[in-house]
């Protein structure tokens, strides 16, 4: 019977101890210290947290797309285009790690914006401009938002051209 008391008490034990046990297994060796629910847990957390960080990139990459698109301002606007193609790439590198997170793109997309959208308008304060000044839906498609070139040219004449 396994002892639970590792997984909270010293996790990264416990990882070492599963991995052997599940080795074991895995060989044809019977052992009683494989702690299934947990290691079920962890593996689909883990998976989880894959989906989290590339959530987490396109949040980045969308609230820059909103300052970028919606700030009066000229000065941060070089660093934002740099912070957007950073994020794009981490992005495009966790989905290439993870190419079926790919079929969840316009979902994880949806919620990154909703998130997005909120951190943008702190940003976009000293600006003068609010929530209630950025779309509630996301005005970028996903092809647009991982696009590594593209970005918007300001809400001046609503136009947007490629970079």
């Amino acid at each position: 019977m396994p002892d639970n008391r590792l997984h909270d008490t010293d996790f990264f034990s416990w990882t070492q101890q599963q991995a052997d046990a599940l080795r074991a297994v895995a060989s044809g060796v019977k052992s009683n210290i494989v702690d299934w629910d947990n290691v079920i847990e962890e593996i689909e957390s883990l998976g989880r947290e894959q989906e989290r960080a590339l959530a987490s990139h396109l949040r980045n990459v969308l609230s820059h797309l909103l300052k970028l698109d919606y700030s009066p301002a000229d000065e941060p606007k070089a660093h934002w285009r740099k912070e957007i193609k950073l994020q794009r790439l981490e992005a495009e590198e966790r989905l290439d790690a993870n190419p079926s997170l790919k079929a969840r793109l316009p979902e994880i997309l949806a919620r990154a914006y909703h998130y997005a959208r909120r951190e943008a308008a702190i940003g976009l304060e000293e600006d003068g401009l609010a929530l209630k000044d950025l779309p509630e839906d996301c005005p970028y498609s996903l092809e647009q938002t991982r696009d590594m070139n593209w970005f918007p040219v300001g809400r001046a004449g609503n136009e947007r051209v490629k970079d």
